[in-house]
């Protein structure tokens, strides 16, 4: 007997075990998701009147369609509905639209959204007449495994919070209209903190329609709109010029991005630095100009760029050409004239500096020649130095000797010579030609003495002068052997 007892209970047991197992894979197959409703990202400002007040208002959200099903009762009546969701940074809006009989308007009707985390809720409500309220919802445990909601106006709670929910009603005689506006994160302690991009899987609409006495409700999953990819900073400045053919570029990119890319003659991914907090691309170009922009992509496909902006890349010194003097050239005055040309294929000339040996630079920029005055007899040494719109530095250098000509070959020495010759034999003729005085007698006048020039020097002499200014480096080897050829070539 009790064999049999036990055998019956354990055959009881194992049928109702397999009896809960098929209502719940029947339950979990029956199952249907909630409906998705996915915010669209808020460009256009709403007026919460309870109506759409322009064309645009909310061209920027998607309508979506639901059927909201009485929640108690014999008949379970349903209700169609259209809502429209959006938010921004700051807020979120709410417009629904819901079929409703006139013979039940009442000025009580009200339209609720609610959002459950856990066991914490918030709700937002408006009524018929647009008034509004702000719930903080608590689910109370009655027993394991079942639980309660309790609804608490905020403004009640201790320490009271706020009703931060806007709102608008109306109805155009066939349907409802409502709109709600909350912030994402009033700062109230008794409102829930919702963020752009995530997902909110418990989320309700219903309206309660006070002369029939129902409650409609739909649960609907909620996927807030991402923040939308905007470009704040990006390097280089537009119309930069580099001399670095590596350059670096780099941009502040925000938002819910899928990429960020960068387009120098093709697309090239900039990577994220954690340290920086920018993202960035090292590229290596050659000498040109550049057009380039910076472009991001948002999770959902949304493409932002920046205007396009332009790099130059100058990675090559300026060219200097020193027309003259030419290097090692001897001059026989104590000024020089100096010419040059300078130029640059890719950025340009911006400075043009010419010195002369441990004498400042003297800014020549625009020019293309300088006379150089006051040079002492000797070597000297002339820069020219070029500085391009990238900053390459480019510098020429030619050295030259001033070297005097004798001074029996100066143009002063012979004029003065013919002069004093001519006065000389004058003085005679004159003296020859006057009367003697009578009858004193004429002092004894000694003939005049006129010296004769200076005997030039030998070819010996100099090309022994020439030595001699040679080895105390007076004269450079080229001035040195230029004059030496010159004197053994001269016959006079």
């Amino acid at each position: 007997m009790g064999r049999r007892t036990v055998a019956l209970l354990a055959r009881s047991v194992i049928l109702l075990l397999a009896m809960l197992t098929g209502a719940q894979m029947t339950n979990h197959v029956n199952a249907q998701p909630p409906p998705t409703i996915s915010s669209g990202w808020m460009t256009q400002p709403v007026v919460v009147d309870g109506r759409m007040t322009t064309a645009d208002e909310w061209s920027d959200a998607i309508a979506v369609d639901l059927t909201l099903s009485e929640t108690y009762g014999q008949e379970k009546r349903l209700i169609s509905a259209r809502v429209w969701i959006k938010n921004d940074l700051k807020h979120f809006c709410i417009l629904m639209s819901v079929k409703w009989p006139t013979k039940d308007v009442d000025q009580r009707d009200t339209f609720q959204f609610f959002i459950r985390l856990g066991y914490k809720g918030d709700a937002s409500e408006v009524n018929a007449l647009g008034r509004t309220n702000d719930f903080y919802v608590v689910r109370i445990t009655t027993q394991p495994g079942l639980g309660q909601d309790q609804s608490l106006e905020d403004a009640k709670m201790s320490p009271p919070g706020k009703n931060n929910v806007e709102g608008g009603a109306s109805y155009d005689g066939t349907r409802y209209w409502f709109e709600l506006r909350k912030e994402l994160n009033t700062g109230d302690p008794y409102d829930l903190v919702l963020v752009p991009g995530q997902r909110y899987y418990e989320a309700y609409l219903n309206m309660r329609g006070y002369t029939s006495g129902g409650k409609y409700e739909t649960k609907v999953m909620l996927q807030l709109a991402p923040v939308l990819p905007s470009i704040e900073i990006v390097k280089p400045e537009h119309e930069a010029i580099t001399r670095v053919s590596q350059v670096n570029f780099t941009a502040l990119a925000l938002g819910h991005l899928n990429k960020v890319a960068l387009v120098v003659e093709k697309e090239h991914d900039m990577k994220f630095n954690e340290k920086t907090g920018l993202y960035e691309s090292l590229l290596t170009l050659a000498d040109g100009t550049y057009k380039w922009l910076v472009k991001a992509e948002g999770v959902l496909g949304n493409v932002t760029t920046i205007p396009e902006r332009s790099l130059t890349v100058d990675a090559t010194k300026p060219t200097i050409v020193i027309l003259s003097p030419a290097s090692g050239a001897v001059i026989e005055k104590s000024e020089v004239y100096v010419s040059w040309q300078c130029s640059d294929a890719t950025s340009g000339i911006a400075f043009v500096e010419l010195k002369v040996n441990a004498l400042d630079w003297i800014d020549v920029t625009g020019k293309s020649s300088h006379t150089v005055t006051g040079l002492a007899e000797g070597n000297h040494e002339v820069r020219v130095r070029a500085i391009d719109k990238a900053g390459n530095v480019a510098e020429k250098i030619v050295t030259f000797t001033f070297l005097p000509p004798p001074w029996y070959v100066t143009y002063w020495y012979l004029p003065v010579i013919s002069v004093a010759t001519v006065v000389a034999i004058a003085a005679i003729m004159i003296s020859r030609r006057r009367p003697p005085k009578l009858p004193t007698k004429p002092p004894e006048v000694e003939p005049l003495r006129v010296e004769p020039p200076a005997r030039p020097p030998t070819r010996e002499e100099l090309l022994k002068e020439l030595e001699e200014l040679y080895k105390s480096s007076r004269i450079t080897e080229t001035a040195y052997r230029r004059l030496k050829k010159k004197y053994e070539t001269d016959r006079n």
